[in-house]
């Protein structure tokens, strides 16, 4: 399961980042790590960023870097 693919408010843990080069180096800067535990806070329609809570701060992601993000069922 992707991080996509996470419901609002369902809290989860991180897997594995499977995003290329920059991408994925940047999101390991942020807190984006395996074991990190991670939820979804808020969804803005099918093409526009999720809100997203981790180490107890906030961020948008794209749909296309969550998708990247292998986390726990």
């Amino acid at each position: 399961m992707t991080l996509a693919d996470v419901p609002i408010a369902l809290a989860t843990t991180i897997r594995w980042i499977h995003a290329p080069g920059d991408t994925g180096e940047r999101l390991m800067e942020l807190g984006l790590v395996p074991g990190a535990p991670i939820r979804v806070v808020a969804r803005h329609g099918a093409s526009h960023p999720m809100q997203i809570e981790v180490r107890g701060f906030r961020l948008s992601l794209r749909l296309t870097e969550a998708a990247a993000i292998e986390v726990d069922a």
